[in-house]
């Protein structure tokens, strides 16, 4: 009897400690994770805005805009105004 009451006790604060464990765990994010969470949030994404000023809709273009820094910038399913 005095076995079988310290095994559920045992299994009883296992039980406890293992639940603690789980729901108490803090998941935080790094700054670098935040700050790229910022900026998709903020929807201020200058690439986007220079396809919608410089491009126009279209199903099977991409338009390609060359950038005085030496990049391109692809808007996909978009074509060029001209």
């Amino acid at each position: 009897m005095k076995k079988r009451f310290l095994f559920f006790a045992l299994m009883g604060l296992l039980g406890v400690v293992c639940y603690y464990l789980a729901n108490n765990n803090d998941r935080k994010l790094s700054d670098i994770q935040l700050a790229n969470i910022e900026a998709l949030a903020s929807g201020e994404d200058p690439y986007i805005n220079a396809c919608n000023t410089y491009c126009v809709y279209d199903v099977q273009s991409v338009c390609v805009l060359f950038t005085n820094k030496g990049y391109t910038i692809n808007c996909y399913s978009m074509r060029s105004w001209m």
